[in-house]
C-alpha cells in the first residue's frame, strides 16, 4: 500500500487504535525505505521531536501528531528540528 493510502487509514478513527497503530508503523517503514535507513532511525526520530513512542498506543491527538511529524520527515529527512522554543523532549511538535 502507499503512504497515502496507510495515513488515510491511520487517521480514519472508526477503526481500532491497535489497526491504526499498525498503519502509522507502515508509514515509518515507508519513511525509512524512502531515506534508506532503518526503521528504529525513523521511530527513534519521530520521538526525539514529539516526545511520542509510535511503539506504545497513542491517544487520536497524540497519533495525529505523530503522522503529522512523520509527514515532515518524508519529505525532509533527517534535516527536521526541533523549534528553538521546544527544548523539553516531551514537548510535542506543533
Amino acid at each position: 500500500m502507499s503512504y497515502n493510502v496507510h495515513k488515510r487509514q491511520a487517521l480514519d478513527t472508526s477503526r481500532p487504535i491497535e489497526h491504526r497503530m499498525s498503519h502509522a508503523r507502515s508509514l515509518t517503514v515507508i519513511t525509512s525505505q524512502r531515506h534508506n535507513v532503518h526503521r528504529d532511525v525513523v521511530l527513534d526520530r519521530v520521538h526525539e521531536l514529539t516526545g511520542l513512542s509510535l511503539r506504545e498506543p497513542l491517544s487520536d491527538d497524540d497519533l495525529r501528531t505523530a503522522i503529522r511529524c512523520l509527514d515532515t520527515l518524508r519529505e525532509n529527512f533527517p534535516e527536521v528540528t526541533i523549534p528553538s522554543d521546544v527544548d523539553q523532549p516531551d514537548r510535542r511538535m506543533e
